[in-house]
């Protein structure tokens, strides 16, 4: 008799030995094949059903992590578009105090340099624990999980405001 066909379960793709043994031959009922297989769309049902996962990756998070995810991707590809000027982002103590550019407070915060794969790890790590403070350690507690990134970056800036100076 011949060996029981071999699934592989990550990609749902049935195996059959005795197909792979003779390649000219016609397929095997149970082996692979694109022609036979109903349940492969093509490239657009793989980019839709990846596009859905993502959306649904993002309305997941929770709210404080998906809004600083976003703004510092909004950011950094509007600086990679040359939208937005880098110089007019970072944390300059001269600036923030006599030129009253204040908001350089909390650009600096969102802007990650380059589009580059850099950036990707960046994004994915910021989400993952951000999403893993906030539903964890910060529970039911939003308010604190801002006012714990609040009070970090305060820290942060009164440093380099201070020592800037």
């Amino acid at each position: 008799p011949p060996p029981p066909p071999r699934i592989n379960s990550r990609f749902k793709i049935v195996f059959h030995p005795l197909s792979l043994s003779l390649p000219l031959s016609p397929p095997l009922p149970g082996s692979f094949s694109l022609s036979s297989n109903p349940s492969i769309k093509g490239c657009r049902g793989c980019v839709d059903s990846m596009a859905q996962a993502v959306e649904e990756w993002y309305k997941q998070m929770p709210i404080i992590t998906r809004s600083y995810l976003t703004a510092a991707v909004i950011t950094t590809v509007g600086c990679s578009l040359d939208i937005i000027s880098p110089y007019n982002l970072y944390l300059n103590p001269i600036l923030v105090m006599k030129q009253y550019q204040f908001w350089r407070l909390i650009t600096n915060f969102l802007y990650f340099r380059k589009m580059d794969l850099d950036f990707l790890f960046h994004m994915f790590f910021l989400g993952r624990y951000c999403k893993l403070l906030e539903e964890n350690s910060f529970r039911g507690r939003t308010a604190d999980f801002f006012y714990m990134l609040l009070f970090g970056a305060s820290v942060l800036t009164g440093i380099v405001l201070i020592g800037g100076m």
